[in-house]
């Protein structure tokens, strides 16, 4: 006579220990095309401790993007439900304020991923390479096949994301990073698990 739930021929559950998934925010100065990619790419890596939110109002700076990453992330943590990391996602382009945001960033423990001269890079990054110095204008420009208006198309290429690392990590680990340069890789990384 056998006993039962012993030896491999057992039907019942083991008990495994279970990786708990990691609990990211993500704050975005755009307002629809970061928030778009970031969103589907959570859902394609099946990354469903990522949570992806927008600076609210019209406009959005870097600064705002730090507080509001900070205030949601304090907000989260009296509510019992913390964040391992919290990243901030912003743009080169014009801001005269970017220094000072980084700066806020790193005194607070929040992450930043600042791409230069602009997120489209990124995306660029997925498809075709660019080492070259680039304007803002040029580069959307550039990225405009894969996009209708601000939104991505469905055939981009989410996938190829390790190709873009793999550019994006040209000795270039300033921030922000020299024109062209971003640092939503690591945001990336860390999203997928890897």
């Amino acid at each position: 006579m056998t006993r039962r739930g012993t030896g491999r021929d057992s039907l019942s559950r083991s008990r495994g220990n279970r990786n708990e998934r990691r609990r990211i925010l993500v704050v975005t100065e755009g307002k629809v095309t970061e928030p778009t990619y970031l969103t589907e790419l959570r859902r394609r890596l099946r990354a469903t401790g990522v949570s992806v939110s927008v600076v609210p109002g019209k406009h959005s700076d870097p600064s705002r993007v730090v507080d509001t990453a900070r205030t949601q992330r304090d907000n989260a943590k009296r509510a019992g439900e913390a964040f391992d990391s919290v990243w901030c996602v912003v743009d080169v382009d014009d801001h005269r304020g970017l220094a000072d945001a980084i700066r806020d960033a790193s005194r607070a423990r929040l992450k930043v991923a600042v791409s230069n001269p602009c997120f489209e890079i990124w995306l660029l990054w997925h498809c075709e390479d660019q080492t070259g110095a680039i304007s803002s204008k040029a580069l959307r420009k550039r990225v405009e096949r894969y996009l209708d208006g601000k939104r991505l198309l469905p055939t981009f290429p989410y996938g190829a994301w390790g190709e873009a690392c793999r550019r994006a990590a040209m000795d270039n680990p300033a921030v922000p990073p020299a024109n062209p340069g971003s640092g939503v890789g690591e945001l990336v990384i860390e999203m997928s698990g890897t």
